[in-house]
């Protein structure tokens, strides 16, 4: 399977579970909507601000980029497989969903998006395709998450974050195995 899509379906995880999470507590659809697309956008942004941070340090990052990888996606997918982040805190504390509740969290959400950036420009990925596969990933998981969380309500939640992990880990894995072995 392609990296860019695996590495878009373990990010969207978060912003998936996130939308279980506000579908599951919150009823206003046009405000859930503008959430999924939120979570779309910051997951395409984010990567791109990643990618031109990694430009000036193309030369030095190279020869080890794979170990870069492995363990920036090896240290996401453990995160979110352990739930060490603080998502769910906003999420509970959030009281009204507002806009500017949904922009925290998609910003929360879409952090490890601008480590992945600076993986993509060290692994020399289509710059555009990558984002845009990203952010279209995102939008149909975030989809996915609103209508899920109508039939099974919050248990979802950290089920689709600690598949998004073991997702994150396994293409950690894979391009580690793939650089050192030579294929």
């Amino acid at each position: 399977m392609n990296v860019v899509f695996l590495t878009a379906l373990g990010l969207s995880m978060d912003a998936c579970a996130a939308s279980i999470a506000l579908s599951s507590k919150y009823r206003s659809f046009p405000k859930l909507f503008f959430a999924a697309i939120s979570f779309a956008v910051f997951q395409m942004v984010m990567p791109a601000f990643g990618y031109l941070l990694g430009m000036p340090f193309e030369g030095w990052i190279a020869p080890v980029d794979h170990w870069i990888a492995f363990f920036v996606l090896s240290g996401l997918g453990v995160n979110m497989i352990f739930d060490l982040k603080k998502e769910h805190e906003i999420e509970e504390k959030s009281g009204p969903l507002s806009f500017g509740t949904i922009g925290v969290l998609a910003l929360a959400t879409s952090i490890d998006a601008l480590v992945v950036g600076v993986g993509f420009h060290a692994l020399d990925l289509d710059f555009m395709s990558s984002i845009l596969m990203i952010g279209v990933v995102t939008l149909l998981m975030s989809f996915l998450g609103l209508c899920l969380s109508r039939v099974f309500q919050k248990t979802l939640s950290s089920y689709a974050e600690k598949l998004g992990g073991i997702i994150l880990i396994f293409l950690g894995i894979k391009i580690l195995v793939t650089h050192l072995l030579g294929y």
